[in-house]
């Protein structure tokens, strides 16, 4: 019965591990397909701050700490 269960259980593990496994390749295909699609629109970088709240231009206003974000929101 141990033995049956243990088996059992492995095999959960792996459909679990699996399952994030695909997931998490459905992920970066999106994020892939995405940034193509910016590059072959010819968009070279963000050019409005990344923060929820912000809709700051980057332009000459750039974090130091990340350039995706303007410099009053890092």
């Amino acid at each position: 019965m141990t033995k049956d269960k243990d088996m059992f259980n492995k095999l959960q593990q792996e459909q679990r591990d699996l399952d994030a496994s695909y997931r998490q390749s459905i992920q970066n295909k999106k994020e892939h397909e995405a940034r193509d699609q910016d590059q072959a629109t010819g968009v070279k970088g963000v050019t409005v701050c990344k923060s929820k709240t912000c809709t700051n231009s980057l332009y000459k206003w750039t974090s130091s700490r990340d350039p995706r974000y303007c410099a009053d929101c890092l």
